[in-house]
Parts: structure tokens; sequence; C-alpha cells
């Protein structure tokens, strides 16, 4: 059986140390070590060959190339054209679904018992629905599957998921500066409600915006989902009721301390949309999408890495204790945390 990666090697290496290793933190059996990347994230035959196969060449061996050449060499702006960000869209929206949870683990990232019928149906779909999402090459085609998946009244986890990636915008987030590395954990991504689901729909309609009421259908209950790809870098998918062009959210009528209670991090520029270019004059195809990297403070660093840990289910990883020891002793200081993550603490204050 071949071992799988539910979080793909080639993000794993962002994270590494210089020999690929990395600290594997056990949750459950509350214990550290160093591993290589092979033995982190992964379980043989988690997938089935061909899966696997269509996983590497589909969708990983490609947006490998857009991390190392685009992603991770860009400065301050970083440029996609329409086909990069959809592989991007892709690929976050492939990396939000590929581990399959255990009914456990369900229960213990939603807070509430899963109905058995629906667990094991979506066992069932498991593979089959990363095998159509790998098939489409486009938005349009992704919301088509969507639309099948609706009628059909299955699977509403998928359909969140392809709604909050396709409909959501991007932005990039940067730790080079606060000297803070990012986390990574075996659910790949974190959600962000903020003041729940309904919140969304309160902005909606005692908008007065002309675009307000067409965002009905979407969308999802989180306000945006972030996506660690690498030990400095970050990607948020922001649903777009807060694109400043709509009218309907406005950040003005927000404080920092305001801000940051409403979304969790206290810097508007996280909020920006990309600047569009398009095709040919008065043409109507966007071409180029500019996106600046918000560098993040300290503060917000450690915000986004209590996101991942606190939406983690059994392991986190990183390769330097000390570049996320403030993250860790804040989620220890933190009322109400999930995980007990002081053995973590304890294990490098005896090294």
């Amino acid at each position: 059986m071949i071992n799988s990666h539910y979080i793909p090697r080639l993000i794993l290496k962002k994270f590494s140390d210089d020999k690929e290793h990395l600290i594997y933190a056990d949750l459950i059996h509350q214990k550290c070590e160093i591993r290589r990347l092979e033995s982190v994230f992964s379980k043989k035959g988690y997938y089935s060959d061909d899966l696997e196969h269509d996983l590497s060449k589909s969708i990983e061996s490609r947006f490998a190339q857009l991390l190392n050449d685009n992603l991770l060499k860009s400065k301050d702006q970083i440029i996609l054209s329409r086909e990069e960000l959809f592989l991007l869209k892709k690929f976050l929206l492939i990396g939000s679904l590929r581990k399959s949870f255990t009914r456990d683990e369900i229960e213990t990232r939603n807070g509430s018992a899963v109905d058995e019928f629906v667990y094991e149906r979506n066992i069932k779909f498991f593979e089959s629905r990363m095998d159509e999402i790998l098939k489409c090459n486009t938005s349009e085609e992704l919301l088509k599957f969507c639309d099948t998946k609706c009628e059909e009244m299955i699977d509403n986890g998928l359909l969140r998921a392809i709604k909050r990636i396709v409909y959501g915008y991007m932005s990039f987030v940067s730790t080079e500066t606060c000297g803070e590395n990012l986390i990574i954990s075996d659910c790949a991504c974190g959600y962000w409600y903020g003041e729940g689901p309904f919140a969304k729909l309160d902005l909606i309609f005692n908008s007065k915006s002309p675009y307000a009421i067409c965002f009905l259908d979407k969308i999802d209950p989180a306000d945006y989902v972030y996506f660690p790809i690498s030990k400095y870098l970050g990607v948020l998918a922001i649903s777009p009721i807060f694109r400043k062009e709509y009218g309907i959210f406005d950040v003005k009528k927000y404080s920092k301390s305001g801000l940051e209670k409403r979304l969790g991090f206290d810097d508007k520029h996280l909020l920006n949309a990309p600047a569009v270019t398009f095709l040919g004059a008065g043409g109507r195809t966007p071409n180029k999408y500019v996106y600046t990297k918000t560098q993040l403070s300290l503060k917000n660093a450690i915000f986004f890495n209590i996101l991942t840990m606190q939406t983690s289910c059994k392991f986190i990883a990183f390769s330097n204790y000390e570049k996320v020891k403030s993250s860790i002793e804040s989620y220890i200081k933190n009322q109400g945390m999930k995980h007990d993550l002081s053995f973590i603490a304890n294990h490098f204050r005896h090294e």
C-alpha cells in the first residue's frame, strides 16, 4: 500500500527544517517527537492508488510549481493569472476536503454529536467527491457540480466548502517581519465564524447595497477560512460580503478592537481585494489579479496560529519551537481551548 499524505508533502516541506524534519505534536497522547516528513500527516492506504495518482498528477505537481516559482518568491505583491487563481482555489478546496475524519474527530471538531447516517454517507462519498472536483477545470464547472449535489440533497459539507472557496476572495498574509512561524495541523486550515453564521445575514438584510441580495446563495457560515501554506505565508478565502466595493460591510465603522472582535484580527488591510486587470479595451474578462501581501503583527500571527491549533484534531507540527513559542504559550493561557497543549511547553522546558 502507498503511504498517503492527507497534508501534501509539498506543503510540509515548507514548514520543515533543512533536513526535512518536523516537530510532530500528538495532541491525544500528549507527546512531541522529531520526525521525517514521510511519517507525518500520513497513513498507508489512506487513499486508493488511483486517487493518489490523480492527486499528484492533476493538482499537486502543478500547484508545487505555482508555489515555488510565484507565491513564495514574490515580495510585496503576488500576481496571479485567472488560470493560476483557479489552480490556487482548487488546491485549497481539495486541501480542505482530503482528510477523512473519523466520527470522534468530527464530533470533537464540531463540539456536537454527528448523526450516524450522515457520517456513513460522507465516508461513502469521500473519494468520489474529490475525484469529481479534480475533473473540474473552471469555477463554473465546480459550481455546476455543486448545483448537482444540491439537487441530490447530499453532502452539505461539500457544498459549503465549494462556496466558501469559489465565491471567496483571496488575501495573503506573511510573518516574515514579525518573526513568528506559522503552524500546520492535520486539518490543513482553520475556520472563523466570528459572531456566528447569522451575523452575515444581518449585514445583507440591513444593507442598502444593490448587490446585497445577490449574496444569499453565495455565502457560507464561515466568515473566512485560513490556510497556512508555508511557515511564513498564509492564504485567507474571505466571504465576498466583506469586499469594500459591494458596500455591505463598512470596515471604517470598526475600531481595531471592534474589528478584532468581529473577525479575530485587527488589521483592516487583510480585507483588501486584489486589483484586477481585464482583457482588451473595455474588456470584461479578468486577466490578472494583483494581491498585496499583508505583513502580520506578532499579535495577528499568534491569532492565526491559535486558529490552526483550535481547529486541529490530533496533530500539529512546526520546525522550531522558539519560533512558535509565543503562539503555543498564548493558546495555553486562553480559557476554553479544546486542547491541552501544556505538554509541548513542558517538553521543551526540560530539554
